[in-house]
Parts: C-alpha cells; sequence; structure tokens
C-alpha cells in the first residue's frame, strides 16, 4: 500500500503604486510544502513472482483487451506458485521538503506625456531549497524466510481478468513492521546505510535584472497601428548539492551481515560531498505586432528561451557498477538549455468570437539536457579509488 500526502504553506505581501508617469510594483513570497512518498505505517512494497513461463498475446478478436494463452512453465493464476523475491518487503518513509522564497521589484515609466513610449525594469529573486529526508523509524527492507506461499488477495483475484493471484502489502505490515516477523528477515545494512544515503540537500539561488522598451510607433497613419516590445533577462544562477556516497569499494556481503553499523559508516561516513557550481545567463527579445484592419493583426517576434536541469541533478551520486565497468555521477554543474526562436502569426477575428490563425515558427535548441553522456576515463591505475585495474573503464 503506498501512501502518499502533502502539506503547504504559502504567504505573499504585494503593492503598487502610481505616480504620475511612474508606475511601482513589489511582491515578497514565501512557500513551503511537505510531500511524502512513503508507503507509511499500513504497508509497504512487495515484490512476489514467478519465472521460466510462456504465453501467447491474442489480438485478433480485441486489439484492447487481447487473449492471452500460457504455454509453459508453473501455473500463473495458482498462488502456491509464487514466493515473494529476496529483499521483497521494503517499507520506506521518506519526506520531501520545498522551501521557496522569491522577492521581486518592478518601474515602468511613461518616458513622453504624449507619446507611448514605456521604459520598464525590474530585479528578481529567488531561493529554493529541497531536502530528502527518509525516516528511521520505517526504513526497512526485508527478505521472506518462509517456506510456503503467502495468503493472497481473493477479492483482487476475483476482478482479474487474467486471474493472476495478488498480494497486499498492507496484508504483512503494520505500524512499519512485519505482522508475522518469524517470516521476514530485515537487511539490518540497507537500514543502517539509508542514515546517510537517505538525507540529499539541494539549493538552488536565482538573481535577476531585465530592462525593455514598449511603445507604438507612431501617433497616426500606418505606424499607429504598429507596436514593439524589447528587452533583455540576465539571470545568474548558483547551485549547491549535499549528500553521502558509496565509498569506490563496498564492504562485502559478510561484513555487512555480520557488522550492519560499522560497514555502512565504514562505506559512507567518510564520502560526504558538497558540490557547488554557478552559471550567468542573458535572454534578449523583440517583437513587432501589426494591426492591418480591425480584424487582421499580424505578429512576428525573435525571442530566446531557456529550461532549467532537474534539481535533482544537484544532489551527489558517485555509483559504480563493477560488471559494466562504469561509474554513473550526477553533474551539478549543468547550464540550462536555451533555444533562439523565431516565430510569426497573421491571425482573423470574427465577431463576436473567435479567430483563424496561420502560423510559422523556427526554434534552435542549444546545451539540450541529455542522460548517460561518457566524460571519461578511469585511470588504469590500482590507486584509482577503486581498488582494481580499470583499464578503459568510464
Amino acid at each position: 500500500m503506498i501512501r502518499t500526502f502533502r502539506t503547504f504553506e504559502d504567504v505573499s505581501f504585494n503593492g503598487e503604486h502610481r505616480l504620475s508617469r511612474i508606475m511601482v510594483d513589489y511582491t515578497a513570497s514565501y512557500s513551503w510544502s511537505r510531500f511524502n512518498r512513503g508507503t507509511g505505517k499500513a504497508g509497504g512494497n512487495l515484490i512476489s513472482g514467478i519465472t521460466a513461463i510462456g504465453w501467447i498475446v491474442d489480438r485478433s478478436q480485441n486489439e484492447l483487451y487481447p487473449t492471452i494463452t500460457q504455454t509453459g512453465g508453473l501455473d500463473v493464476t495458482n498462488p502456491a506458485n509464487y514466493r515473494p523475491a529476496g529483499n521483497s518487503l521494503t517499507v520506506r518513509d521518506q519526506d520531501d521538503y520545498e522551501e521557496v522564497k522569491g522577492l521581486t521589484g518592478n518601474v515602468r515609466v511613461q518616458l513622453f506625456a504624449r507619446q507611448q513610449l514605456f521604459a520598464k525594469a525590474g530585479i528578481d529573486w529567488r531561493g529554493v531549497d529541497v531536502d530528502q529526508i527518509n525516516r528511521d523509524r520505517c526504513d526497512r527492507r526485508y527478505t521472506y524466510a518462509g517456506t510456503t506461499a503467502l495468503p493472497h488477495d481473493t477479492s483482487a483475484q476475483v476482478r482479474s481478468r487474467l486471474n493472476i493471484p495478488h498480494w497486499h502489502p498492507g496484508m504483512f505490515v503494520r505500524n512499519g513492521v512485519p505482522v508475522s516477523p518469524e517470516l521476514w528477515n530485515q537487511n539490518a545494512y540497507f537500514h543502517e546505510a539509508l542514515r546517510y544515503t537517505g538525507r540529499r540537500f539541494a539549493t538552488e539561488t536565482v538573481t535577476a535584472g531585465y530592462g525593455m522598451l514598449e511603445a507604438r510607433m507612431g501617433n497616426e497613419g500606418l505606424l499607429s497601428r504598429t507596436n514593439f516590445l524589447t528587452g533583455v533577462r540576465m539571470e545568474k544562477t548558483e547551485t549547491e548539492g549535499r549528500g553521502f556516497v558509496r565509498a569506490r569499494v563496498l564492504s562485502s556481503a559478510a561484513q555487512q551481515t555480520a557488522d550492519p553499523v560499522g560497514s555502512a559508516a565504514r562505506d559512507y561516513a567518510n564520502n560526504a560531498r558538497t558540490l557547488r557550481s554557478d552559471y550567468t545567463k542573458s535572454f534578449p527579445s523583440i517583437h513587432l505586432a501589426h494591426d492591418f484592419t480591425p480584424n487582421w493583426k499580424g505578429r512576428v517576434s525573435w525571442s530566446t528561451s531557456f529550461g532549467r536541469p532537474n534539481m535533482n541533478n544537484m544532489f551527489p551520486t558517485e555509483t559504480p557498477n563493477e560488471n559494466g565497468e562504469f561509474v554513473t555521477v550526477n553533474n551539478p554543474g549543468l547550464v540550462p538549455q536555451t533555444g533562439r526562436n523565431w516565430d510569426a502569426n497573421l491571425d482573423y477575428y470574427f465577431k463576436p468570437a473567435g479567430y483563424f490563425s496561420v502560423g510559422w515558427f523556427h526554434k534552435n535548441i542549444r546545451d539540450f539536457l541529455v542522460p548517460g553522456v561518457v566524460v571519461g576515463n578511469i585511470a588504469d591505475d590500482p590507486n584509482n579509488g577503486f581498488g582494481v585495474n580499470t583499464e578503459g573503464s568510464s
């Protein structure tokens, strides 16, 4: 049974003042949220399966609901043929906290009393803190120690068209622990390791400023129906991520079983990481609009845009894969992916409502964010931190 809940707190203060041809506005905001993505007290995640089977999927009669016929292996409809896999029962209780603080201020000035020409400038500051914390009371993993099949949820089996048995983890867990502890062996090392890996923190701070001009290009004639808007926004982004990563050479399985507390400390306690990064970007744009008639309106614009990396990239990770001979790491220095965009539209507005639109666009995206990029090779040296030669590993 997956239990999730979310709580919010949100408060803001804003004001606006007009002084002749000058308008000033400002906003201060604060929000806090908590999202629990754990399995809570009532249940957990239970994996129970069956292997070495074969089947045929026949969609000739119904594309959406095919006929499935088993052709080999143990009977998948018999609950007695299922056993929980190793480390099959996990009870988790993770809270994600997000705190967002913001300050903005804008000034808009009409430069001339008889001309529609406006200048606007502003500042914007935003700070985001994300904390992911696993609760010690419920972070447990268990391996099934019994020899017979677990009781299954007969009501769910009746509802299934394939008549495949179902298991509800809430049947076996109460208040974060197994109802029948004699049937489950706890992986104590998993619990101890989460005291380190289950606490991660990330901060992103964005300081920005912008300036822009907005005007009607004339007071009469053709230019009086043409508007333009142009400006540039500059942003400086600073990030920091903190957390623990595993040692290059882990404790053995025997050590983890015999001394889970000491093994987890050796594998993680001395591997705290703090990753920092910053970058500065500018984003100019220009937009033109013209009213050909009261019903026909055309727009042309050139702009720049961006998409920030997910904040999960700021958390420190170093995950060696000995079999594949590679190490996966997060990159906190990712810059945002940026786009240079051309857009054109011609719109016709009907009375009393509705419109017809024809558009064209061209976008050039750079620094596209992609996972799994090889960034280098690990030195072929027994002193490389992994305790083995890793020629050609990356």
